[in-house]
């Protein structure tokens, strides 16, 4: 695309002043490949058998994406370093939010590959604690009684239309 585009330019008296160069490309190939963890981490979070559990994972990874893609640019001061702050910056906020509320870390503990594993290893040090504790008031307020463990044991199914 890059020779197409370069032979259509020089073609066009009027588009020649706006002719890329090789740091113009590479910018672009940067900011293509930092645009495509959003489309992994979109093909990820849709559809039918996505859930609350992938929320923190995936600000996680979108995070690191724009922490790789700052690094990268670092030494030079332009307007998408300034949008990649901006981005990072609001990205950050929304992500600091999910401690408002355990379900994220719930839901994350109830998954069976990740369990504890994931939060253990937060680079939040300080969330951990307030993970742990969140998701422990909401087991303490919603955990089964024993008398609603016994209860259902030993009560005798309903019969309905579909099992008679």
């Amino acid at each position: 695309m890059r020779i197409a585009i370069k032979a259509f330019c020089r073609t066009a008296k009027d588009l020649k002043v706006d002719l890329l160069d090789d740091d113009d490309w590479e910018e672009l190939a940067m900011l293509q490949r930092f645009l495509h963890n959003f489309h992994v981490a979109t093909l990820a979070s849709e559809g039918r058998l996505s859930s609350v559990d992938i929320i923190i994972e995936t600000f996680d990874f979108l995070l690191e994406a724009f922490e790789e893609a700052i690094n990268v640019i670092h030494l030079q001061e332009n307007l998408l370093r300034s949008a990649l702050n901006d981005g990072w910056n609001k990205l950050r906020q929304y992500y600091l939010a999910t401690d408002r509320s355990p379900v994220y870390t719930a839901a994350l503990v109830l998954r069976p590959d990740t369990k504890w594993t994931y939060i253990d290893n937060w680079k939040i040090e300080d969330w951990i604690p307030k993970a742990k504790m969140g998701v422990k008031r909401q087991w303490d307020t919603y955990k089964p009684s024993p008398g609603m463990i016994d209860q259902e044991l030993t009560n005798e199914p309903e019969s309905n239309a579909f099992t008679a």
